[in-house]
């Protein structure tokens, strides 16, 4: 893998496309009828703008984003771990907003109120299977996101800051920088976690296509909650503090063994980031793939 053009790719650019396309698309929102297929499209339609223009730029800078092919690059036994990695901290992400919502549902009661009021509002329409949404999620979610996220924030941000500084510091600011992109709390937290985790894989694996699909498969774990229907008459249960308590204790449990989890991968995965050096106009690979 080389860095040769990776200078020339001007983010600042980037960010002002993205910032263009998201003001358009949220004026597109106000002038057509609302309704959830039609903001999926627009989001589509933002997606499909960001992959063109991330993908273009690369193709016209002659910047390459694979040093080695998919088959030389993974093994099935890399695969699963790889998989279980992003499964374990997507778990954590899911189960650290149950567990703030509970915590801040104890600590503030007339919170709780508020939400079951809002839960319990008569739904306009019915909804069965939303195949239609259900179809374009998958594709604007699960293909068309992780491609430009991971073509940037990895395949540019990573690499460009690996140029001037350590490999660990440029996977833990390209990380930041996307968790912040993910906005609302435990999301952040587990944007930056993935974050770094792609970060390692992409400088192991040398195939940007690897955190794409990993990208892609944590993405479509998410989307999967758009196959349950709604009716017009939701059914709240009465919730206790009890109830909140037991939850806390339900999803701590796991949260801290996923912890604990992660904390013994990263001090196998951390020291190999470490000693990969991505130089410009040299190939980063320093070690055998085939030993993590």
């Amino acid at each position: 893998m080389t860095d040769s053009n990776i200078r020339s790719f001007k983010i600042w650019k980037f960010v002002l496309f993205f910032i263009v396309v998201t003001i358009v698309s949220s004026l597109l929102t106000a002038t057509v009828p609302y309704s959830d297929t039609n903001v999926m499209l627009l989001v589509l339609l933002l997606n499909i703008s960001l992959v063109l223009y991330v993908w273009l730029s690369i193709d016209s800078l002659h910047i390459k984003l694979n040093g080695q092919s998919m088959a030389k690059a993974m093994t099935v036994r890399r695969w699963a771990k790889y998989i279980s990695t992003t499964l374990i901290i997507k778990g954590l992400g899911i189960l650290t907003i149950v567990f703030v919502a509970a915590l801040l549902l104890i600590i503030f009661p007339s919170m709780l109120e508020l939400v079951l009021e809002f839960l319990q509002q008569p739904v306009e329409t019915i909804t069965t299977l939303p195949v239609l949404q259900f179809i374009i999620q998958i594709i604007s979610l699960c293909i068309l996101t992780p491609i430009w996220e991971e073509v940037f924030f990895r395949g540019v941000v990573f690499r460009r800051l690996s140029l001037r500084y350590k490999t660990t510091t440029a996977a833990v600011v390209s990380s930041l920088i996307f968790g912040l992109m993910h906005f609302g709390g435990s999301s952040m937290f587990h944007a930056f976690l993935v974050g770094v985790l792609f970060c390692y894989i992409y400088a192991r694996t040398q195939n940007i296509w690897v955190p794409i699909i990993l990208h892609g498969f944590g993405n479509f774990l998410s989307t999967l909650s758009l196959l349950a229907p709604s009716t017009t008459t939701p059914v709240i249960p009465e919730v206790t503090k009890a109830d909140l308590q037991l939850t806390i204790l339900m999803t701590g449990i796991p949260i801290f063994v996923f912890l604990i989890i992660l904390i013994v991968i990263s001090k196998k995965y951390w020291p190999v980031l470490r000693t990969i050096k991505m130089v410009e106009e040299e190939t980063t690979e320093q070690h055998d793939v085939s030993t993590i």
